[in-house]
């Protein structure tokens, strides 16, 4: 990663919509990819080092493959509602700014790592509650970098589009599209924490997993 192309992203975002209405799409997605595959990558191995071995390669690689797998699953759907919306985006338009949004999402998240490696390394392999509070402190983390990364798609879209109700319409149809099909994805690639022999797992969805998650924590911490 260039430090002047993370400075472009996370201070001057403005000359990326410039790009992505310009003749600079090819150069920016490649940018914009390899950015998100090392930072997500970053987050990934840090996680995998709760288990240590290969398995810190095994989560490194699951991470860019759940951002931009899912992107690349629902880049149809992502088109088709943005055409629907907002007539004047281009099919790469449609897509960039969500990319944008996914690599700011990997560059917060590998200035979570190191934090994440400190409890990776720290905590006690194959006791319950530590794997529970693991498991929690990488769902905060998303979280966190999920908020800010909205705040720079609101941006990405409002420089393209005039209308506020067609911004927000849009990046809310974007959040859950990708939101629901992120979770399922992450459930099919499951464990992140943990090797993949483990017997720690859980049946249904990623929603029904992160409440019975919170609940299993409380009931060992207290």
């Amino acid at each position: 990663m260039k430090n002047g192309f993370l400075n472009l992203i996370l201070r001057n975002p403005e000359e990326l919509w410039s790009d992505v209405e310009g003749t600079k799409v090819s150069s920016l997605m490649l940018n914009l990819t390899g950015t998100t595959i090392v930072a997500s990558f970053i987050y990934g191995a840090a996680t995998g080092c709760y288990v240590g071995g290969m398995q810190i390669l095994i989560t490194g690689c699951k991470i860019p493959v759940l951002f931009l797998g899912t992107l690349l699953i629902c880049s149809a759907l992502i088109y088709m509602i943005s055409r629907i919306l907002v007539n004047t985006l281009t099919f790469y338009q449609s897509i960039m700014i969500p990319l944008i949004s996914i690599t700011i999402t990997s560059v917060i998240l590998a200035a979570w790592a190191p934090v994440v490696l400190l409890f990776s390394v720290s905590l006690k392999f194959r006791v319950y509650s530590n794997y529970v509070g693991l498991v929690l402190l990488l769902t905060f983390s998303m979280a966190t970098a999920g908020i800010v990364s909205i705040w720079y798609l609101y941006r990405g879209v409002r420089a393209l589009v005039k209308s506020r109700g067609k911004v927000v319409a849009l990046i809310f149809s974007w959040i859950i599209i990708y939101q629901f099909v992120c979770s399922q994805f992450a459930w099919i690639l499951r464990p992140f924490v943990g090797s993949s022999s483990d017997r720690i797992s859980f049946e249904g969805n990623f929603y029904e997993a992160v409440p019975l998650l919170i609940k299993k924590f409380i009931e060992n911490a207290f």
